[in-house]
């Protein structure tokens, strides 16, 4: 075979090729074939309601300071009303006072230094700042100091929409001869670590709920009491249930204590029946401060409510009893009610205590586990 010599071997030089143009020349020469294309900023590329969700989900009030300022639509949307960007913003009472239209605001945070004393009437920029304030668009009230039978009446009278009324703690349970049908949250809650009289001693919230939130506010859905020094006995949990209080209630979180014989009223047999015959509750979220108390929960109240939540806390508002015999006997007055209702606890106690949860400081090694007595229902007949 011939060997390939340098002669031989064909180089690109060979190959016949097109004139090219040098790089310099087709830049300057010739047109660019693809136009300039105009990019439009993020923010010009969405429907004004596209951008008013994302701003409703901007939750420090002092981002809103600095968005209103880039460009004048987005100033235009932040402060229309029908795009309601203000919706989840809980202004201070002072902010909400400097928004360009009081209608923007739904939820409004009254603390007790918030309130004009008699020399501030005579002040122009208070009676500016009073005429500013709709009254008729507020829908919720985080009022973050205690609760007087005088306070409720305004809320009551001077807030017509008012949904939610939150508070951080109360001072008097007295009924007021005025209500409104559009309030259906009420909560009484720590508000930003605040509260006067409930903290330092056990606070029972029966009569508050009975004699004046049932009277001024009796279309209430949601009711929420933490933390768990304000608390019902259980015997008052069955009452506010079986009557009902509140025929529109959703929905209790409540903490339920029980006390010994000199302190508590029983449940009759009338009360019992009423109850058995019921076929469904509200929503419950209950705490309670022993295991047999949570179990016996778990045992009246799980079968006709769609949603129960029992747990178990380090409390001491009550009373507490070592075994479930003494404490349905505590409760209850008919002796047949005690031994229907110790039956149902007999039978189904470890799956209502699969049920329950405990807090993370709750030492349950403490207990005493004694179901029962270990005795049936029937030892009980006698006595």
């Amino acid at each position: 075979m011939k060997r390939a010599t340098q002669d031989d071997i064909t180089t690109p030089q060979d190959f016949p090729t097109k004139k090219t143009k040098k790089h310099d020349d087709l830049i300057s020469k010739e047109v660019n074939p693809m136009p300039t294309l105009f990019w439009l900023s993020f923010h010009e590329m969405i429907p004004d309601e596209v951008l008013a969700l994302i701003f409703k989900y901007i939750s420090d009030v002092s981002s809103f300071s600095n968005l209103m300022y880039v460009n004048k639509r987005f100033h235009r949307v932040l402060f229309s009303v029908e795009m309601n960007c203000f919706e989840y913003i809980d202004f201070e009472f002072t902010d909400a006072l400097k928004m360009p239209n009081f209608d923007l605001v739904r939820s409004c945070i009254i603390n007790a230094f918030d309130e004009v004393d008699d020399e501030a009437d005579d002040n122009d920029d208070n009676n500016i700042d009073d005429e500013k304030l709709n009254k008729a668009e507020i829908e919720h009230i985080c009022y973050n100091n205690y609760l007087c039978k005088e306070l409720l009446k305004v809320f009551v009278e001077e807030f017509p929409n008012l949904k939610t009324l939150e508070v951080a703690d109360y001072s008097d349970s007295e009924k007021i001869s005025s209500s409104s049908d559009s309030v259906t949250t009420f909560k009484l809650n720590e508000v930003d670590g605040y509260a006067t009289y409930g903290y330092s001693e056990p606070s029972n919230v029966f009569n508050l709920l009975k004699d004046q939130l049932m009277h001024s506010l009796p279309n209430l859905q949601y009711i929420e009491f933490q933390p768990a020094v304000y608390h019902v006995d259980i015997t008052q949990l069955f009452w506010l249930l079986t009557k009902p209080v509140f025929c529109s209630l959703k929905k209790l979180k409540i903490h339920v204590t029980v006390f010994d014989g000199d302190d508590n009223d029983p449940i009759n047999a009338k009360a019992w029946r009423k109850f058995y015959e019921m076929k469904s509750l509200p929503k419950l979220e209950l705490t309670c401060e022993f295991t047999h108390m949570a179990i016996l929960l778990q045992a009246l109240f799980g079968q006709k409510v769609e949603c129960i939540q029992v747990h178990v806390i380090s409390a001491h508002c009550g009373s507490s009893f070592s075994t479930m015999k003494d404490l349905i006997w505590n409760i209850f007055a008919d002796k047949q009610c005690r031994n229907e209702i110790l039956k149902l606890t007999e039978q189904g106690y470890d799956k209502y205590k699969a049920l329950i949860s405990y807090h993370s400081d709750y030492d349950i090694s403490e207990e005493n586990d004694n179901r029962c007595d270990s005795k049936s229902s029937e030892e009980h007949d006698d006595e």
